[in-house]
């Protein structure tokens, strides 16, 4: 109790010296002059405050409706599903697209190039199922893209050998991180970064 006691003493000591030490810095205008006038207020900027996790020159990722956009992604991978764990590293290049038409921010994704060197990647893993196209879901408001491998499922009702991929990708940061299930075990892990790609260049090369 009294230690209770003798703490917020001691934080009311301290607020009331840095009162007055404020106050001590204040120099009164002399006797008979104007006091000065206020300061004016600083002007409020029209922009909104940059996004603290947006590193500086990053340009936000904003898909639209039946406008295909390519990403180039560094990413490393570990596959933890057999006895030892193996990582692998390298890049890839994956193709987004909103639906035309559609106001849910449904669309679709697909691997378009990956090094032979990352098989654990996404892009290696879901090549084949998502050579046509895999299920993508644009969230409310824009943040995130979620790419899903082979279409969106609660993991509780994924059979044992069944697999599941989900991806998360942060449109301000282009950053993403990927979790692979079989069943309801983990098989794989990946993280990575991305940028965008420009409209004219074309992607090469094709998951192996």
């Amino acid at each position: 109790m009294r230690s209770a006691l003798r703490a917020g003493l001691a934080a009311l000591l301290s607020l009331m010296a840095g009162s007055a030490g404020i106050a001590a810095d204040a120099t009164p205008p002399p006797p008979g002059s104007a006091a000065p006038p206020p300061a004016a207020a600083a002007p409020r900027s029209s922009q909104p405050p940059a996004s603290p996790d947006a590193p500086a020159g990053a340009s936000a990722l904003k898909l639209e409706p039946g406008k295909a956009v390519d990403i180039a992604c560094e990413s490393k991978s570990v596959v933890v599903a057999t006895n030892a764990a193996n990582a692998t590293s390298g890049a890839m290049t994956l193709r987004l697209e909103l639906t035309a038409g559609a106001s849910d921010g449904a669309g679709t994704w697909r691997p378009v190039a990956v090094d032979q060197s990352h098989a654990g990647s996404l892009a290696a893993m879901q090549g084949k199922v998502c050579e046509q196209g895999c299920p993508l879901v644009q969230q409310a408001g824009g943040a995130d893209i979620q790419l899903w491998a082979p279409a969106p499922k609660a993991i509780t009702a994924l059979q044992a050998d069944e697999l599941l991929m989900l991806a998360v990708l942060k449109t301000a940061t282009l950053d993403f991180k990927a979790s692979t299930f079989r069943g309801q075990q983990v098989e794989a892990l990946e993280s990575g970064s991305c940028r965008m790609l420009e409209a004219e260049t074309p992607a090469t090369g094709s998951p192996k």
